[in-house]
């Protein structure tokens, strides 16, 4: 399916208990720049069948600038993979039973114009726990 060429990555979700012999379930929202009417979902499913659908939206959607490549260090594999590392890496991750990953890409305040976040939720408590990345650099950046 094509969408739109100018479409950029939003977040991508995947679940932790996947981790091992099985291929996780995968979603990834994208939206467009000259299109603010409607964004895209994209799901890999655990029998390796992919799923598209177009989500209309009747507020217009909040554009995030993209992440230039040719300036950025870090696109969304390497950003999942250090937040990993900084939270301690995938051994830890794992044993979490029911939690979940989410990686968002957002324009934070006005010095920090593109991050990445992980997000760590356990299902069976409220608790969660945030890695913010800067997108340049690679840093950590502290939780606000």
């Amino acid at each position: 399916m094509e969408w739109r060429a100018d479409a950029y990555l939003v977040d991508a979700q995947l679940p932790l208990s996947s981790f091992g012999s099985h291929r996780p379930q995968v979603s990834a929202g994208f939206q467009s720049p000259t299109e603010d009417g409607e964004s895209l979902l994209v799901t890999l499913h655990w029998d390796d069948s992919i799923s598209t659908e177009t989500i209309a939206h009747t507020i217009p959607v909040i554009q995030i600038p993209p992440i230039d490549l040719d300036k950025s260090m870090m696109d969304s594999g390497e950003a999942f993979e250090a937040a990993v590392d900084f939270a301690g890496g995938p051994s830890s991750l794992s044993g979490r039973g029911c939690s979940f990953l989410i990686l968002e890409r957002y324009r934070a305040e006005e010095n920090l114009p593109v991050i990445w976040r992980l997000t760590l939720g356990d299902c069976d408590s409220s608790a969660t726990e945030y890695i913010r990345i800067d997108a340049t650099s690679g840093a950590l950046l502290p939780n606000l």
